[in-house]
């Protein structure tokens, strides 16, 4: 009787200490959302920054921006907080910055000082990209930039 209630209390004891499996963040729904919501619905990271043009493409992103993230509010601010590594120590940890769109499903985004199109927009991830003549090259430049979601 004695080593079957042991057996009994070992095994109960064996699955209450086992490691809880760890639930994944739940994606937010984003049936019905507009654009603009889309980018208000979690913060996000610049995954790659990539300028093309006849010249090649080109990455365009420092290793120390690989942890900053991206906040979109609904009165057009964006935050952009530097994370722990930071480009220039000089530089504030985060900042606020402005990001607008003429309504709230158009494909233009004002940010980072520029107008871009949306080229794609999930749960997960988004891509922007805008164009600027470029004197040197006497040809368009085209700057993709890619989001995760963080």
């Amino acid at each position: 009787m004695r080593a079957d209630l042991f057996l009994l209390l070992s095994a109960l004891c064996f699955n209450a200490c086992k490691d809880k499996a760890v639930e994944p963040t739940p994606e937010p729904d984003i049936t019905g959302k507009t654009r603009q919501e889309i980018f208000m619905v979690r913060p996000w990271r610049i995954l790659n920054w990539k300028d093309s043009s006849k010249a090649g493409i080109f990455e365009n992103i420092e290793t120390c921006s690989h942890d900053n993230t991206y906040t979109f509010s609904t009165n057009s601010n964006l935050i952009l907080d530097r994370g722990a590594v930071q480009c220039n120590s000089a530089e504030l940890r985060t900042e606020n910055m402005s990001w607008s769109m003429v309504s709230p499903n158009d494909t233009l985004v004002q940010v980072f000082n520029s107008s871009w199109r949306i080229l794609s927009q999930t749960s997960r991830t988004m891509s922007i990209r805008n164009r600027n003549w470029d004197l040197s090259l006497n040809d368009y430049i085209y700057h993709t930039v890619y989001f995760s979601a963080f």
